[in-house]
């Protein structure tokens, strides 16, 4: 497992998830520069335009745009299958990729909405792991 990754918000997340998985077709967007500690994605600007203007994709709020990092993850790596499930009694999405025949393997993540558990799940799939600080620290 690689380094993780401290996300401070939502918008950070979902640019991890549009330079970290391949496929997904997010050439447009201007290349991240990440700023701060070795690790922590503090300050993430964009170079040639601001980061809620012409950033990424929502993907962890955004059902269709988490979707679409399902799409490219099933295509692009080994894990060819994936489970959404809901918890009522925790009140948390629960999400898996994994091979065929091998449900019991491969990555999973669990977030109170569907959409950043499908980021969050996708980002393991392809190697990054996060941890999420959301609303601490400046």
């Amino acid at each position: 497992m690689s380094e993780k990754l401290v996300v401070w918000s939502l918008r950070e997340l979902d640019a991890l998830v549009a330079t970290s998985i391949p496929s997904l077709d997010c050439r447009k967007l201007p290349v991240p520069e990440v700023v701060g500690v070795p690790g922590h994605i503090r300050e993430l600007g964009w170079k040639n335009g601001s980061l809620l203007e012409e950033g990424p994709p929502y993907f962890s709020s955004d059902i269709g745009a988490a979707w679409e990092a399902v799409e490219k993850v099933t295509k692009s790596t080994a894990y060819r299958r994936f489970d959404l499930l809901w918890d009522g009694d925790d009140g948390v999405a629960l999400v898996h990729f994994f091979q065929p025949g091998r449900e019991d393997a491969g990555p999973e993540a669990s977030f109170a909405t569907a959409p950043t558990a499908i980021a969050l799940c996708a980002l393991r799939a392809v190697g990054v792991e996060v941890e999420m600080r959301l609303g601490e620290g400046a």
